[in-house]
């Protein structure tokens, strides 16, 4: 069998993205990349240019938004992003500027290159980049086939210290593959190795058709739909993924059913972390029936902790994280995290900032209690709330109102009765004067 090269797996790349209706560009180095951005940008902000007679940035405007992108973490430019730009204008006025439509991602101007040349302390070209309004977020490294991932995982370290800058800083994922594996990993050169994960795209139902067969993760991320509806067929009784729990999770609340297949393709030392409503910690019946398996059966569940409403687009209602280990080391306990009241209101919309998140980082990594924020359940507390996990049984922050002082508010209350018959005495005498009353 022929060995595939590496120019013969970039095209084969390229062609299915171009499938995918991304658009091929050519972009030979730095100054075709900013003039590119420049015109995606304009197209992608087209009906915000539109409100002020206009289809173009000025060359004096686009330097403003190169300015503003420039500096500061990989952090603050992920924020960046997110985040509308305000571009004052020469003649005043104000236009929001987004680089990213992150609620409807199908608006997003999708594009895909190869072989960009940047120079830096070196000259080096990329294999293949992705572009998103202009920006390049993703970027491919390839090698022939038979060669170690770790070879382009090295490449891209070397990218780092010798050619990485201006745009190709908001690099958001890194993909790097041989046309038989495929991993990847996000932007942080200081991440290692072992931080680059496998890279397989399934579409379909997941609970109807399991893609995955027996294959199993060592870490499992998931914001599935809160309470979706799913055939909860007699079929899936014997199903590996649902059986072993005793009851299927009901046909209009699905959570559960997401939950148990999510575990079931958890390796033996593996770390879930998944986003769910808060009815799974509490609702009964056959949610009720799982729930106690978890706990009581399994011992899976690590912790629990609740996030602030309205944090979501599209949703508004409160929400949870749940994080489970097949193997876990407390295992005799379960912490809460009570994270709702800990965030930054911007206009409609609830934000965690980076110390909001940092807290719930420390705690869970620390297992700390804080009064009011978390707290440390034993399993047998657990039990005796009858495996109920609604995070108010367990972290109490109730505030205690200031105790009433009776007397001095019956005393306040004299002395103002008293001004008042005073101030009508007064009253009655103006309006006497004045001929109203007799």
């Amino acid at each position: 069998m022929p060995i595939q090269s590496e120019a013969a797996l970039e095209a084969g790349l390229i062609a299915t993205l171009r499938q995918m209706d991304y658009e091929y560009v050519q972009i030979a180095e730095e100054d075709n990349l900013q003039a590119n951005f420049k015109r995606q940008l304009e197209i992608h902000n087209r009906k915000r240019l539109a409100e002020h007679g206009r289809t173009e940035f000025t060359d004096e405007e686009f330097d403003k938004i190169l300015i503003y992108l420039e500096g500061g973490t990989r952090f603050e430019k992920a924020k960046k992003l997110r985040d509308l730009y305000p571009l004052d204008t020469a003649d005043g006025k104000r236009i929001w500027v987004e680089f990213l439509n992150r609620q409807q991602w199908c608006q997003n101007e999708f594009q895909v290159s190869n072989q960009i040349t940047v120079e830096g302390r070196k000259k080096c070209r990329y294999d293949v980049t992705i572009l998103i309004n202009g920006l390049p977020l993703v970027q491919i490294e390839l090698k022939r086939r038979g060669v170690e991932l770790r070879v382009a995982y090295d490449q891209i370290q070397r990218y780092h210290k010798t050619s990485y800058h201006g745009l190709f800083d908001y690099i958001q994922l890194f993909v790097i593959s041989n046309g038989v594996n495929t991993r990847y990993f996000a932007n942080n050169p200081n991440g290692g190795y072992k931080f680059t994960f496998n890279f397989k795209i399934e579409n379909g139902d997941t609970l109807e058709w399991d893609a995955f067969g027996d294959t199993q993760f060592d870490a499992v991320v998931a914001n599935p739909p809160f309470s979706a509806e799913w055939s909860a067929a007699d079929k899936f009784n014997n199903d590996d993924r649902f059986s072993k729990a005793g009851r299927l999770a009901p046909k209009k609340t699905a959570d559960y059913a997401f939950i148990l297949h999510m575990i079931y393709h958890l390796n033996e030392g593996g770390t879930m972390a998944c986003v769910a409503p808060h009815g799974v910690l509490f609702r009964g019946n056959a949610e009720g029936v799982i729930r106690r398996f978890l706990i009581e059966k399994k011992n899976y569940i690590d912790a629990v902790i609740g996030l602030p409403a309205n944090i979501f687009y599209g949703t508004s209602i409160p929400t949870c994280i749940l994080v489970l280990k097949k193997c876990r080391k407390e295992d005799d306990n379960i912490l809460f995290i009570d994270a709702s009241k800990e965030f930054e209101k911007v206009k409609t919309q609830n934000k965690l900032r980076p110390q909001h998140i940092q807290k719930i980082v420390e705690t869970y990594r620390d297992r700390k209690e804080i009064e009011k924020y978390s707290h440390l359940a034993t399993l047998q507390e657990v039990a005796d709330n009858d495996y109920n996990l609604n995070i108010p049984r367990y972290v109490d922050t109730f505030e205690e109102e200031e105790p009433i002082d009776i007397k001095a508010v019956m005393a306040e209350i004299k002395e103002l009765e008293a001004k008042r018959a005073e101030l009508d005495k007064e009253i009655d005498v103006y309006l006497k004067e004045l001929g109203i009353v007799e």
